[in-house]
């Protein structure tokens, strides 16, 4: 398609010119009825009302300074630090703002620790080039946190596009995100796609223009394509750049930077990183910038500033002054932060003549260790045994009991003969060695190890290293023999006092065990470890753990490898990744088919069966369900067979055989019954109140219903309750009860979001779209059943795409747009023919009828009316059958065709007097 803008011929489906990102135009009319779903889906999109993003000129971001409580100073205690950076603030702000004015490249790194004044540099600078450049953009950013790959890019992009305005008007949202991060299964593309997924697949491509096969070329194409669109945005107006803790920035995205300085040195850009001396280490491209070092203050300069600082405060002494400067230690930033110290330990307070020095405790606060976190590192001064303490706990990551480790892995020397704790008493604090408690106490002194507000282990509070970065650097001491030893002991302690709750450690006992050289062992535990995490649905932890666990595991462990892929298919389920999750189904199956794994087998079955019911697959999914059933049968497993009843029930209600869908969900309440399973119940009865709900019986469903989220809550099953809500909103709005309906559904979208289900997320928002529309804010409406089409797109999922489709037709025609209401209700019913929803395919046809009806198109509306009620039939949809038939009769009143009109009122007399559909 050509461009209007520049001209450029596109080859691609995508819906902005490949050149200019300019929205193309589309003379295409409503999409013809096709049998092909990818025709369907290819089509949807193809003329959607797109709004042309303007050019985002505004300065974003802050830099956070710390700020000091000096109350004395009313509020200046952060701008007193630049008395003593003046001349280094003036240096860095000069060199940014001349090169902006000079419309060329430059980088400057301002490395300094922590209280040296850093950020204050780069806020003074933001306000300055904010106040002086009136056409430039300032960015400011900070990396701490970033540790996925290309974070600190995306970051930068968010501030660039404003995503709720770039994204106006359109329904694209989520779904270029998605179909990006779906194009690539190396990690590098994935990364690319992942992170920055709204801002450049929203630019560049969707999954329906570019499938290659070589996945080194997929990873290729999209970094190419982020540098591209970073050199767009920088492009104009003139950008400055600051980046806080650039140390703690991800490499991946200082690469990009570093190409950009690279291979565009005419851009308008001024770029600032500021970092400590760590930071500089951990990422050495920053110092091979042009550097800044904020070096220590001298004495007299920081005497100047402590006199400025406590300005109207009496009482102070040249004595004092000097311990403060000594405190210090060349740093602005501690100086102010002792005198803040100080004053919230009421060393400064203030009464009726103002603020005074009590020189007591100020001198008995200069005195202590802990004024401040440390004097210095925190591990400067620690000698060899408190070292090896430190060490040793190391071994624990973030999380340790600190005593009871060293007097298990050490024991007390002082003691001679004692070897270590082997029982729970031995670890209890009253038994620990004088010395280990004491270095335990100095370390928490000299601010290396703080205590946790709960315990995580029994018995102990816990303890953790304030900086990982330390712990890690600790770890780092051990030799490979030791650092084995301590983790095998490690492992075995923590099993020992906490052999109930392995499940909760295992992804602390994961790492340990495989430290000691066990990787049977660890397999186990991080398979265990994934399945906790599934279940919490901390998705991202979950997908590390069981690929970790299939990575360790011998083929020989086949239920390791066999749980792992259930879990992945699950997660790649979840993420409407249909073809990468059968196929881990179906090497589950392969491998519980190979052990004769009669169970394993069943459920690798019933996940297939489950997923193809959720598509609308229903043939596929019985033909899946129903050998499923035959295997729990053989290896009487009693909770597989209650599951397998429940899903072939759920399967038998989609394509309207609501009697034998009844009869299993009956059978499968039996079994749960007979096994108290409180939690499945609630599954159950959710399935019999939607089967109730079909059949008109809508009391008894509603009871069902408020029954089954009343088990969920209790149970704390958020899938099951977004279900269970999901239905019982659908039941208020069947019976009219519309505000109750709206609280039950938002809700379950609120908790749908947690979990990060698609298709559950994209189905609520269609529902909860129709019921705002019924109520009359059409509006809210609209906007939700747009993002249900966009989530419908994204998954292929027909029925779904049909059913939003037909709720914007009903909103078009309440706004009195006939045309667009044509538009919905025929893609509506194009997608309904693609799916084996019999519902989604009468629903469909009726409000078809009903809009051409409006239109004055006869025919086209008799043959709709007459479809529609074939499929109500079809579906034993009695209540929605008789509501089609009144309708259609009411029609033809209007046509003048009163016998006819008889005709089928008559019909709906005999179905309410009990004669079948």
């Amino acid at each position: 398609m050509r461009c209007h803008r520049c001209g450029h011929e596109n080859i691609s489906s995508f819906r902005f010119c490949e050149v200019c990102l300019a929205p193309l135009r589309s003379d295409s009319g409503p999409i013809a009825r096709s049998d092909r779903p990818v025709d369907v889906i290819g089509q949807f999109f193809a003329d959607a009302d797109l709004l042309e993003q303007g050019a985002g000129d505004s300065s974003r971001g802050t830099v956070s300074p710390q700020d000091f409580d000096l109350p004395w100073r009313a509020g200046e205690g952060g701008k007193l630090i630049l008395i003593a950076r003046e001349r280094e603030t003036k240096h860095v702000s000069d060199h940014a703002l001349q090169a902006l004015r000079d419309r060329r490249m430059a980088a400057l790194t301002v490395q300094g620790e922590e209280g040296s004044g850093r950020s204050t540099v780069l806020a003074s600078l933001r306000e300055r080039a904010v106040a002086e450049l009136a056409h430039a953009r300032v960015f400011a950013i900070s990396a701490q946190g970033c540790l996925r790959a290309y974070a600190l890019l995306e970051r930068l992009m968010r501030l660039r596009f404003d995503i709720g305005e770039f994204l106006a008007g359109t329904i694209a949202g989520e779904r270029f995100e998605r179909s990006v991060e779906a194009l690539y299964s190396d990690p590098a593309g994935a990364e690319v796609a992942r992170t920055c997924g709204p801002m450049l697949g929203f630019h560049f491509w969707n999954d329906h223009d570019i499938d290659f096969l070589d996945r080194a070329e997929q990873a290729h194409r999209a970094r190419e394509a982020l540098f591209n669109l970073l050199q767009r945005m920088m492009a104009d107006p003139p950008t400055l750049l600051l980046v806080d803790d650039a140390g703690e920035s991800d490499a991946e995205s200082l690469a990009v930077l570093a190409q950009l300085l690279q291979q565009s040195p005419a851009l308008p850009v001024a770029i600032v990183f500021a970092t400590d001396r760590r930071g500089a280490v951990r990422r050495p491209w920053l110092v091979e910038r042009p550097i800044l070092e904020l070096a220590a203050v001298p004495a007299p300069q920081l005497t100047d500033l402590a006199h400025k600082a406590l300005a109207g405060v009496q009482g102070l002494t040249a004595s004092q002054v000097a311990a403060l400067v000594e405190l210090a230690s060349g740093r602005p930033g501690r100086l102010l932060a002792g005198l803040e110290a100080l004053y919230k330990r009421g060393a400064i307070l203030s009464d009726a003549e103002g603020w005074k020095i009590n020189d007591d405790i100020m001198q008995r606060e200069l005195r202590s260790s802990n004024l401040l976190a440390t004097a210095g590192r925190r591990l400067d001064g620690l000698d060899d045994f408190q070292m090896a303490v430190a060490t040793a706990a190391a071994v624990f990551g973030a999380h340790f009991w600190i005593g009871g480790v060293v007097a298990l892995l050490r024991g007390d020397p002082a003691q001679g003969e004692r070897k270590g704790a082997r029982t729970i008493d031995e670890l209890s604090r009253d038994k620990l060695p004088d010395r280990v408690q004491q270095v335990v106490q100095f370390l928490i002194d000299r601010g290396v190890v703080a205590a946790e507000p709960q315990a995580i282990l029994p018995a102990e509070s816990p303890h953790r290293f304030v900086d990982e970065a330390e712990c890690r650097s600790l770890l780092e001491l051990l030799n490979p023999e030791q650092l084995q030893i301590f983790s095998e002991q490690a492992a075995v302690w923590l099993q020992m006092v906490a052999s109930d709750r392995t499940g909760d450690l295992a992804e602390i006992l994961a790492p340990l065990w495989l430290l000691a050289g066990d990787k049977v062992h660890a397999a186990h535990l991080y398979l265990r470890a994934g399945l906790q995490a599934l279940d919490e649905y901390r998705n991202a932890t979950a997908r590390t753990l069981l690929e970790k666990a299939r990575e360790l595991a011998p083929q020989t462990l086949a239920h390791v490898h066999g749980e792992a892929e259930l879990g992945l298919g699950r997660l790649h389920e979840l993420e409407g990744q249909w073809p990468q999750a059968e196929a881990l189904y179906r090497d589950a199956l392969e491998l519980a088919w190979r052990f004769r794994a009669r169970t394993r087998g069943a459920k690798a079955l019933q996940h297939l069966g489950r997923m193809f019911r959720t598509q609308g697959k229903v043939v596929a999914a019985i033909d899946h369900l129903a050998p499923a059933l035959r295997l729990y049968e053989a290896a009487q497993d009693l909770k597989g067979l209650a599951s397998a009843c429940d899903d072939i029930g759920r399967a038998y209600w989609t394509v309207g055989r609501l009697d034998p869908a009844q009869q299993f969900l009956k059978r499968a309440a039996q079994y749960r019954e007979k096994m108290g399973d409180r939690a499945g119940q609630a599954f159950t009865l959710c399935n019999l109140g939607i089967v109730l709900m079909s059949k008109g019986r809508i009391e008894q469903a509603h009871s069902y219903l408020e029954r089954a989220v009343e088990l969920q809550r209790s149970r704390n099953n958020l899938a099951g309750l977004i279900e269970a809500l999901n239905a019982l909103g659908v039941c208020h709005s069947t019976a009219a009860q519309h505000d109750q309906a709206i609280v039950a559904m938002q809700e379950a979208l609120e908790l749908a979001k947690r979990v990060g289900n698609r298709r559950t997320i994209a189905l609520l928002q269609n529902n909860l779209g129709e019921t705002l529309g019924v109520v009359g804010r059409t509006d809210e409406g609209e906007a939700l059943l747009y993002q249900a089409i966009e989530g419908a797109g994204i998954l292929v999922d027909n029925a779904l795409l049909s059913d939003a489709s037909r709720n914007l037709a009903v909103a078009a025609r309440q706004r009195g747009d006939r045309e667009r209401a044509i538009k919905w209700a025929r893609r509506s019913v194009a997608a309904a023919g693609a799916c084996d929803f019999i519902r989604t395919r009468a629903f469909s046809h009726k409000t078809l009828a009903q809009v051409l009806g409006d239109a004055d198109d006869e025919s086209g509306a008799l043959d709709a009316w007459d479809k529609a009620a074939e499929w109500f039939a079809k579906a034993g949809e009695v209540r929605e059958l008789e509501g089609c038939l009144q309708a259609h009769a009411a029609y033809l009143i209007r046509l003048g065709k009163a016998e006819e009109a008889t005709e089928l009122l008559s019909r709906v007399d005999r179905l309410e007097g009990g004669a079948p559909p």
